[in-house]
């Protein structure tokens, strides 16, 4: 069994241990935080705008970037990030995003979304639980699902390629959300896995996760989906969905994933 590292230990051990091991979860707390702020020090990020949180992956801990950490990562580095191609393939639409730095680096990543969805119905299990259960047809999106999807794919792109031009191999808040059974902590909340804020879509065809929703759970998401709506009308977005306390965890989830690609993609427009 593996024990914890000393409490005493220097910055600069928990780094090292931290890349050998790749597990965040053999600190303690007081670690983790030591580690995290190490690690935005070295990066010249702000680590109150939490740039990073905890993603629990194939047992593992670590960390993950957030839509902070790009945004910084761009504004105090100078990349700038162009879209070089827009295509779509086998059901895919693929953005593909080119970073330079001022030193005439470059680098290049994709971001890739399916534009099309399963045809199927919806049944009941033994259980009595709702699941979704597809027929192998392939429709195509369309409307605002279909708009959303190209918006996101960019902001994927962009995303991907910051890090990856920054010499950073963390993922990426939007490629976390595709991960099935991945569970995301916010930063300091890592010793309660009771108090996920988020977890990862399943696929249609499997059935709801059937873990409780805590009050603290619901506070979290409406505190989210209100930080997004005040941005939105600073830049003059309006017709944001309704959302209330007594609406599934799930329901609130969607509407911060529309509400969010809506302001990221008015906050690219305006260069931001």
């Amino acid at each position: 069994m593996t024990e914890n590292l000393p409490a005493k230990a220097n910055p600069a051990q928990l780094v090292e241990t931290a890349l050998l091991v790749g597990d965040l979860s053999k600190m303690n707390e007081e670690q983790r935080i030591s580690y995290y702020q190490r690690v935005c020090e070295s990066l010249g990020l702000n680590p109150y705008t939490r740039p990073f949180e905890y993603l629990e992956l194939d047992g593992k801990l670590v960390l993950y970037a957030r839509r902070d950490c790009t945004d910084q990562l761009r504004s105090t580095r100078k990349v700038n990030v162009n879209i070089t191609s827009r295509e779509t393939t086998e059901g895919l639409y693929v953005v593909t995003a080119r970073a330079t730095l001022p030193d005439g680096r470059t680098d290049e990543s994709i971001g890739a979304v399916p534009i099309t969805k399963e045809d199927g119905e919806w049944s009941t299990a033994q259980s009595g639980k709702r699941y979704f259960k597809g027929n192998g047809n392939w429709l195509p999106i369309r409307g605002d699902a279909l708009a959303n999807a190209f918006m996101k794919a960019e902001t994927k792109a962009k995303r991907r390629a910051t890090l990856s031009i920054c010499g950073l191999g963390w993922l990426d808040e939007t490629e976390v959300e595709t991960i099935p059974g991945a569970q995301v902590f916010a930063a300091g909340n890592v010793t309660a896995p009771d108090r996920t804020i988020v977890e990862s879509p399943q696929p249609a065809q499997a059935e709801p996760p059937t873990a409780p929703i805590t009050t603290i759970d619901r506070f979290e998401l409406l505190r989210t989906f209100g930080a997004l709506v005040v941005r939105g009308k600073r830049l003059g977005l309006t017709g944001f969905p309704e959302v209330s306390s007594t609406m599934p965890a799930e329901q609130i989830g969607v509407a911060i994933e529309n509400v969010r690609v809506l302001v990221e993609a008015a906050e690219a427009r305006k260069g931001k």
